[in-house]
């Protein structure tokens, strides 16, 4: 009922799955995001519906160092939206995890450096793989 016209595989991975992959970023963190989301940014894509970019091969290889991952393609989609992806952590509070997400929403950089991640909509073209 959530998703009816489903979910990419971000949405599979931290929504759906129960072996959710809470060492990157927490379901109930993905959850709180999305509700907001839904709440005062409906306009925005959902992060459960949407596939991932980094902007330049430096950042995707740095990505991929930090978080695990496979190979790196390039893509070819609409991007629908930017957000620091560096906002998606849950601070000492709710108070400062749901100005975080506001912000993340808002497309703000929040008051860290920005590490932006581009949402997707899928279905994504995927192209050569280049690392």
């Amino acid at each position: 009922e959530l998703f009816p016209e489903g979910v990419s595989s971000h949405g599979e991975r931290y929504f759906l799955q129960n072996e959710a992959q809470a060492m990157i970023v927490s379901p109930m963190l993905e959850l709180l995001f999305e509700q907001v989301r839904r709440a005062a940014f409906a306009d925005c894509p959902s992060r459960f519906q949407s596939m991932f970019a980094l902007e330049t091969l430096t950042e995707a290889c740095s990505c991929q160092s930090q978080f695990g991952g496979g190979a790196i393609y390039k893509v070819n989609a609409d991007v629908i939206f930017r957000g620091n992806m560096n906002l998606l952590n849950a601070g000492n509070s709710i108070l400062a995890t749901s100005w975080f997400a506001i912000q993340y929403w808002k497309g703000e950089t929040g008051l860290q450096d920005p590490y932006w991640e581009f949402l997707l909509k899928c279905p994504v073209k995927v192209g050569e793989r280049v690392a």
